[in-house]
């Protein structure tokens, strides 16, 4: 018995993707000289140094896919896809992951059915998952002691 394909297609491709990030931070020491003038020249003492933070996330992947009909009636579809992501600061990588994400569908034409003249029965698989940001596998956040909340909150136009 042989099997007639009557259509098929296949794919291959690869993205590569970097991001890089870069932020100076600072503020002012002690408060404002001269109240609801917001400038760093503004501060009472001498400014701290400045905060800098650069950061490089990069992405590769690669994908492959296959699409096979026979007789017009039955089609399988599946692809594959492999991603990698490094996080990277200040010359060196934070971490490396990898993900592979497979789908897969079925789909079959139902033609001539007494209770049903024309239809398509299909099924869908996916898997997927999500890389990390920068900064997100490591403690960045640390605490310090609460705000203060005056009793209402006062903006640069109320005197």
């Amino acid at each position: 018995m042989s099997v007639r394909i009557s259509t098929w297609k296949a794919l291959l491709g690869g993205n590569i993707r970097q991001d890089v990030n870069s932020s100076i931070t600072a503020a002012t020491n002690g408060g404002l000289v001269v109240p609801h003038y917001y400038a760093l020249a503004n501060s009472v003492n001498t400014l701290t140094a400045p905060h800098r933070v650069s950061s490089t996330k990069e992405v590769d992947g690669i994908f492959a896919g296959a699409t096979v009909t026979w007789k017009d009636m039955v089609t399988l579809d599946g692809t594959i896809a492999g991603i990698r992501a490094r996080l990277c600061q200040k010359e060196a990588i934070l971490s490396t992951i990898r993900l592979y994400q497979p789908t897969g569908s079925f789909s079959k034409l139902l033609l001539d059915q007494p209770w049903l003249s024309y239809g398509k029965l299909r099924a869908n698989y996916a898997a997927v998952g999500g890389d990390a940001q920068v900064f997100q596998l490591q403690n960045t956040y640390t605490g310090g002691t609460p705000f203060q909340w005056p009793d209402r909150l006062l903006f640069a136009d109320d005197q």
